[in-house]
């Protein structure tokens, strides 16, 4: 229990001074930063990742349908992976609540990763150019085409 409320209290210092800044410290750093922290880890990137495919698939899906399709699947299975870690509970036990409050950690990364969209293409003409680091992380974690479970 104790690693839960510190776990939440790192996740949402840290998600909260990231709306702050108005900017997104690279995943990789982030995972560097916090090494040994598995847990953390683990759930902090899956949602990371979920709101990075979801915006990917936002901006890629009028040219590539099926890139969407196959990223909301993924997005699905890593909310899942979140919200096992942070109840700390099995998949026969998970509960929605449960998936819910991941859910809803997945969407408050999504609304930064949406402005910082929004702000890059302003300044440059391109959407996904300010995620390139963040999308090679998460390929390289969360595989789209790889199912987790």
């Amino acid at each position: 229990m104790k690693n839960l409320i510190l776990n939440s209290v790192i996740f949402f210092g840290f998600v909260f001074s990231i709306q702050i800044s108005a900017d997104l410290k690279p995943l990789s750093k982030v995972l560097e930063e916090h090494e040994g922290q598995n847990e953390f880890l683990t759930s902090f990137s899956s949602k990371r990742c979920a709101s990075i495919y979801l915006e990917v698939g936002r901006i890629m899906q009028t040219d590539n349908p099926g890139l969407m399709k196959l990223l909301v699947d993924s997005v699905s299975e890593l909310t899942l992976l979140a919200a096992l870690m942070d109840s700390r509970k099995d998949l026969s036990n998970i509960t929605s609540s449960d998936v819910a409050s991941a859910d809803a950690d997945v969407k408050r990364i999504l609304k930064i990763v949406k402005s910082i969209s929004n702000d890059h293409y302003a300044k440059t003409g391109v959407y996904l150019e300010a995620h390139m680091d963040d999308l090679k992380t998460c390929r390289i974690l969360y595989p789209p085409d790889q199912k987790i479970f």
